[in-house]
């Protein structure tokens, strides 16, 4: 017995299409609005803004992190060169160093002079970390501690400066920052940092000896501080001093790089020019702030906050903060971005105000990130914002004008984000 086939006379009349019709109407509804591709496009630059974000945090990390491994590892404990490290007498390449320890009495020969300094230099061509040891009248050695032996170019650019019995590398301690770029201009601020201890007293006559102990401090090519370590200072050593143009000693240059010196005394001072962070300009003299005293300001006065560990709690609450405001900023902007996408041409009104309100939030933003330039320009971005806003409302634009003004909104303030993180 055969079986009947039974055809339906709608498919016949209208046949069906399985997912043509879908596919062709979604394309034919781009082709009739095209600011739809403006709006994906937006979401799309927002995503790829977030993972560029990400990638970018995780390179400055991992960076920094090769960078630290590679330029301070401590070569106290590896195998080095056999130098034989005695100490040398003929050394005259410490300049300042050199001067320090005559001025003390360290090279008398009826004393017994000694002088320790570490000093370490970082800048974005070198890195090194050295030992000097002075003994008596001409014994001298300069180690180097880290940066050198590594067959590379910042260990041949370190190891010019060892000296002892055996090895003289012929470069001055006295040019080192100016030799390894630090009074250059860069990106990053050089730094140099050296602790020296000079002690030179009678034979046998601990009640006449004369010790001091400094830190050196330069940053860049414009910021020096000498200052005396030693918790009861002598007045012979506070003569060496380096606080400002206007605060130092009457020995104050001795342990400054030659080349900021001469840039000092070739442009003028301005009043309140070298004021400390612990002081202000009043009357074009620099006083202490509140909670701080002394010749400097440098010492805080009772009942202040003084407890390092809650400045540094503070930091990281702050930084918090700003991650929080980041956090919620990419939230908000999505959320804009998705609805700017999906409304309807009878809600399109409604988004540029959403962005209005939003530039509030990057206002308030702006004022944690404590930008105040920038803030003032986005204050008058956001009062146009509002007029285009009010006009759309109850004037109203073409759909086409109103979609372009969102796509631009939104990419201004994906840029917005980057430029004031980017400012922090």
């Amino acid at each position: 017995m055969s079986t009947v086939k039974v055809i339906n006379v709608d498919d016949v009349v209208t046949p069906k299409s399985v997912g043509v019709t879908d596919k062709q109407g979604f394309f034919k509804s781009l082709l009739d609005n095209p600011t739809i591709l403006l709006r994906i496009g937006g979401v799309i630059i927002i995503i790829a803004a977030i993972i560029g974000l990400i990638i970018n945090s995780q390179y400055d990390k991992s960076t920094t992190d090769s960078s630290s491994v590679s330029r301070d590892t401590d070569y106290n404990n590896i195998e080095l060169p056999d130098i034989n490290p005695d100490f040398g007498t003929n050394y005259g390449g410490a300049g300042g160093l050199d001067t320090l320890y005559d001025d003390l009495g360290g090279t008398d020969p009826l004393k017994n002079g000694r002088l320790d300094a570490d000093i370490n230099i970082d800048t974005e061509k070198y890195s090194c970390k050295f030992k000097v040891k002075y003994e008596g009248e001409d014994r001298k050695m300069v180690e180097c501690l880290r940066g050198c032996y590594n067959k590379d170019e910042n260990s041949e650019f370190c190891e010019g400066y060892i000296y002892n019995d055996k090895v003289d590398g012929g470069k001055t301690l006295d040019t080192l920052y100016d030799d390894a770029g630090g009074n250059d201009y860069s990106r990053v601020p050089s730094q140099y940092t050296a602790l020296i201890n000079v002690s030179a007293g009678e034979d046998f006559d601990e009640g006449e000896d004369i010790s001091c102990g400094f830190t050196v401090e330069y940053e860049g090519n414009n910021k020096r501080t000498v200052t005396c370590n030693n918790t009861d200072c002598p007045d012979k050593c506070k003569s060496y001093e380096y606080i400002n143009r206007s605060n130092h000693g009457d020995n104050g240059d001795t342990l400054l790089d030659d080349t900021y010196i001469g840039r000092r005394e070739a442009s003028e001072d301005e009043p309140c020019q070298y004021c400390n962070d612990n002081q202000k300009c009043v009357n074009d003299e620099c006083v202490c702030i509140d909670g701080y005293e002394g010749e400097y300001c440098q010492k805080k006065t009772e009942g202040s906050p003084s407890d390092s560990g809650d400045e540094s709690s503070n930091q990281r609450g702050a930084s918090s903060n700003l991650v929080i405001w980041s956090v919620g900023y990419i939230i908000l902007l999505l959320l804009i971005s998705y609805s700017a996408i999906v409304s309807r041409n009878a809600n399109d009104r409604y988004i540029i105000p959403f962005v209005f309100l939003f530039g509030f939030y990057a206002i308030f933003m702006v004022h944690a990130f404590k930008h105040k330039g920038w803030l003032i320009v986005l204050s008058i971005i956001e009062g146009l914002v509002g007029i285009t806003a009010l006009i759309n409302l109850f004037g109203g634009f073409q759909i086409t004008w109103v979609k372009l003004i969102q796509f631009i909104l939104i990419l201004f303030y994906i840029v917005n984000f980057f430029l004031v993180n980017n400012l922090s």
